[in-house]
């Protein structure tokens, strides 16, 4: 027996919602202990004209031989105008979360995200579309904050030209 239910209410620019997902065995041949049940709450909140928080947080419950119950969460935002944007994010699952209904590539993390970008269209020089450095990096840990894995990329010198080229410096 699988079961689904999502609300979500837009407001302005922003919205909100939630989700309940169940997942129930029945009939003769199924244990009594045969369930999985995942809820949250999610929002897209417009806090300024340019800025935007995105969040949610979950929580799964199983019976305890499955992991039984734990959280995952995340809080991201971004701001962008005409010159720059940028983004920062933190992201969290715990060891049990199990939503068997649905996929989940890692578990038992902690994720710390950022990503800043220049995209200057110069007037002056009508070859060039955009000059647009970047920055960016990802670090995953344990629970226990030990580093796990991480990634980092920064282009200080990117231009791409009308004709579609791109070059730059890394």
């Amino acid at each position: 027996n699988f079961a689904v239910f999502r609300v979500q209410r837009e407001v302005g620019r922003s919205n909100f919602g939630g989700m309940f997902v169940n997942r129930q065995g029945v009939g003769d041949l199924a244990p009594a202990d045969d369930y999985n049940r995942a809820y949250g709450l999610d929002l897209a909140w417009q806090a300024t004209t340019n800025g935007k928080l995105f969040a949610f947080i979950a929580r799964t419950d199983s019976p305890a031989s499955k992991g039984g119950s734990d959280y995952a969460g995340r809080a991201y935002y971004t701001y962008a105008n005409d010159l720059w944007n940028g983004n920062v994010g933190y992201s969290q699952v715990g060891e049990d979360f199990n939503p068997e209904v649905g996929f989940l590539p890692r578990r038992a993390y902690r994720q710390i995200e950022s990503r800043y970008n220049l995209t200057y269209q110069p007037t002056q020089w009508p070859w060039i579309r955009r000059i647009s450095p970047h920055a960016n990096f990802r670090v995953f840990t344990d629970l226990e904050n030990r580093l796990e894995s991480s990634h980092g990329h920064w282009h200080f010198f990117d231009i791409r030209t009308r004709q579609g080229a791109r070059f730059g410096y890394l």
